[in-house]
């Protein structure tokens, strides 16, 4: 295999390995990621299938998907696809052997081609891949990925990890592919991304516009909030629908792709030249790491105060006895006097709180579990809002972060 690109591709099939989603201990994150990106290249997808731990995958299913479909992508629920057992049953797939690569570190060798690697790949001694494969090379973490082909299909194993892989299609796979200009494409769709609405209300919100579009309505609920995609058969219809969504949907709207609450947030706080200071007490640090995922958060984010205990919060936040005494620590006026008290403390332009039972235990009379408290401190004074939760301790802490980032987005919105 000379070539260094990948197709064309007209279909494609996706191979999820992993005893771990099968027996539902774990949802894999990788098919739908892999299915979205090939969706927004047109590249329909045949047959997305899971199989057990590749000592037990049924060869004859991952066969005939490599001879119906011109591109395969096969990845893990967790782990590396480049791991022995993985690459056994590629190379039995294909009727290929193993070839040994033993520590390569260094310049390109020929018996050991790799894809992308500036100078230096590095790969854990003993490792092997099928016969003809092409190293992908990661900057993202230590799996590698490999990419093959038999007659006119493309075969592409990644590693399980959702980082790595999405890395390593990103960076080293979609460069290559080559889509072919008349490849079928089914539908066009669109996203947009809402908060602080249920999928019932938006479904009501949205129905009078769409009952008479050529069009299909998906509406997925998340920690974030609700997603509400639209598909059609032509570019034109979501054209002459976007205008009337983004109208009705104004306040709740916060962007129109799959990006984070956490990203428009902090964008907004950038262009603004504004800073945030946070104090947490359920959500224990999980509000600072969403702000903290995106890239330059260094440029509005100064301080995240975790004030589990009372006493934190009467030393650090300088929030009252008596007040805790009176009103209890999950309640509103002492989660607006945590934003009061951490804007004051990092001498920060929005302060932005929260406090609440995340469960099992913890509620009291008229406070159940899943009652959580968000308030915002800013140049317009200092506001809050309760919100009732269901779900597990996880569930309950996320639905509350991610809404503390909503209410801030708004705050921002009234105030720019």
């Amino acid at each position: 295999m000379t070539s260094k690109k990948i197709g064309p591709v007209h279909n494609a099939a996706l191979v999820i390995i992993g005893e771990d989603v099968l027996g539902g201990v774990c949802v894999g994150s990788n098919g739908p990621w892999l299915g979205r990106q090939l969706r927004a290249l047109s590249v329909p997808i045949s047959c997305a299938i899971v199989v057990p731990e590749p000592e037990r995958a049924q060869e004859k299913v991952i066969e005939d998907l490599i001879d119906a479909c011109d591109f395969v992508i096969v990845t893990g629920i967790f782990g590396s696809t480049s791991d022995e057992a993985t690459s056994q049953l590629m190379a039995r797939v294909l009727g290929v052997p193993l070839e040994q690569n033993d520590a390569v570190s260094g310049d390109t060798t020929p018996t050991s081609v790799q894809w992308g690697a500036p100078g230096k790949l590095v790969i854990r001694p003993g490792a092997r891949i099928p016969q003809g494969a092409r190293i992908l090379w990661n900057k993202t973490g230590s799996a590698f990925g490999y990419v093959l082909q038999r007659d006119h299909t493309w075969i592409c194993c990644l590693p399980g990890v959702p980082e790595e892989m999405q890395s390593l299609f990103k960076e080293q796979v979609l460069p290559r592919l080559i889509i072919e200009p008349n490849s079928p494409v089914e539908s066009v769709s669109m996203t947009f991304r809402l908060a602080a609405l249920s999928e019932g209300q938006v479904a009501e919100t949205i129905a009078g516009l769409v009952e008479k579009e050529d069009c299909v309505v998906h509406v997925f609920p998340g920690p974030q909030g609700v997603d509400l995609v639209v598909e059609a058969p032509r570019q034109e219809i979501l054209e002459r629908l976007r205008p009337s969504i983004r109208r009705v949907m104004s306040w709740h709207l916060y962007d129109e792709d799959e990006t984070d609450v956490a990203w428009v947030v902090g964008e907004f706080l950038r262009q603004a030249g504004k800073t945030l200071a946070v104090a947490e007490s359920c959500t224990g640090g999980l509000l600072a790491h969403l702000i903290t995922e995106q890239p330059g958060s260094s440029d509005y984010f100064l301080l995240d105060a975790v004030t589990y205990a009372n006493v934190s919060k009467e030393v650090l936040l300088s929030v009252g006895a008596e007040l805790l005494a009176t009103h209890g620590a999950v309640s509103m006026p002492v989660v607006q006097a945590m934003a009061s008290g951490v804007l004051r403390l990092a001498g920060a332009d929005y302060g932005l709180a929260t406090t609440g039972f995340a469960g099992p235990g913890g509620g009291v009379p008229g406070k159940p579990v899943g009652t959580v408290y968000v308030a915002v401190a800013g140049p317009a004074g200092v506001d809050g809002e309760l919100r009732v939760y269901s779900g597990t301790r996880s569930q309950v802490k996320a639905q509350a972060a991610h809404h503390a980032l909503t209410m801030l987005y708004h705050q921002l919105l009234r105030d720019s």
